[in-house]
């Protein structure tokens, strides 16, 4: 088992603790982009995320922020990714679902204050592409970047709709439905 440095237990995808920063600069390098350069000569996009999914709870600052960093930090100074910035994006992370500020406080700001620095690094490292930011609530809500948005460019936000999700089922597949269930996430 494994546990977060806030004691609880951390399982299945978001558990990161085999996570070697050399495995996956390899892998990027001899799997990860020749799957996206024969993706790019199909006429498609590659849209990258890091290993495995987020663990329940995050917090800004916490080891997971960091492990996101270090993520993005070798993947955005790969020489590939920098030249392929118009074909592959990334999002930043797999489906957060509690996300607070760094005192363990549901805040309008948290999404903001977790994900930006992450941005900035991105940037910093010379990736023009579309960087895909996530909602919590497993990518469903996204009320506190109204107020507080990822500044930058070329920013996009990761929305994850499964069905039963925003109000639609296979018995109620409407459209307008969905939408408005949606906007009032939003």
């Amino acid at each position: 088992k494994y546990y977060d440095p806030h004691g609880t237990e951390v399982s299945g995808e978001a558990n990161i603790m085999r996570f070697d920063k050399s495995r996956l600069a390899n892998y990027l390098v001899k799997l990860y982009m020749p799957i996206a350069q024969k993706a790019k000569g199909h006429g498609m996009y590659i849209i990258m995320r890091p290993p495995g999914v987020c663990p329940q709870k995050i917090l800004v600052g916490d080891y997971y922020q960091q492990y996101l960093m270090t993520v993005w930090d070798i993947v955005t100074k790969n020489d590939s990714i920098l030249k392929n910035a118009g074909v592959v994006s990334i999002e930043l992370a797999n489906e957060p679902v509690n996300l607070t500020d760094a005192n363990g406080q549901n805040t309008e700001w948290a999404m903001r204050d977790y994900f930006q620095p992450i941005v900035d690094m991105i940037r910093k490292n010379g990736f023009t592409g579309i960087i895909w930011v996530p909602g919590t609530g497993w990518q469903s809500n996204y009320r506190g970047y109204a107020k507080y948005p990822i500044k930058g460019y070329n920013i996009g936000y990761a929305v994850h709709d499964y069905v039963g999700w925003y109000g639609c089922s296979d018995n109620n597949a409407n459209a307008a439905s969905l939408m408005t269930s949606f906007r009032e996430s939003v």
